[in-house]
């Protein structure tokens, strides 16, 4: 994979190869900065409703048919509060009542190398569930019955149940 950034997003000059401490990065010789390969930050959210928790399934690649965790990147000028709102509004209609943050994980992505996941234990305010955005469908799945998912998504829910368990 080549993720070098040929071009400054600033002002569009082809970069060079320069040594930043012990590091060679992409440097922009006109605006005479660095620019760094910073791994994108995601949310997902572990919500419980009907005895099971809300799914998920991929609608699109990568892992399309994947049952999942709702969530999905932070935007440019978001909170990480924001984007969990927003994410789990887009792919399951449902309202963000509270929120407790669970973990955060360094995922490795074929994509991306990294991602930054925040995982959170969400409590709505509604229960109509509503496929959207990029959720092919959704569905509340038995926490005895979990479907195969995301090694990060299995450790959070691990980490809700506990929390549930302990309320």
């Amino acid at each position: 994979m080549n993720d070098d950034i040929i071009y400054c997003p600033t002002c569009g000059t082809k970069t060079i190869k320069k040594m930043e401490g012990k590091v060679k990065r992409d440097f922009c010789g006109v605006c005479k900065k660095f620019h760094y390969k910073n791994p994108p930050v995601a949310v997902a959210a572990v919500c419980f409703l009907n005895n099971g928790i809300v799914f998920i399934k991929r609608k699109y690649n990568p892992c399309k048919g994947l049952w999942t965790l709702p969530g999905g990147f932070v935007e440019a000028g978001e909170t990480i509060e924001q984007a969990l709102k927003r994410e789990i509004k887009e792919e399951t209609g449902l309202k963000i009542k509270k929120n407790k943050l669970l973990k955060v994980i360094t995922v490795k992505s074929k994509i991306c190398k990294s991602i930054i996941l925040f995982g959170f234990f969400v409590e709505v305010a509604n229960n109509r569930l509503k496929a959207g955005d990029d959720a092919q469908s959704i569905k509340i799945i038995n926490v005895n019955k979990l479907p195969k998912t995301f090694t990060e998504h299995k450790i959070l829910i691990k980490k809700a149940l506990k929390l549930k368990k302990e309320k």
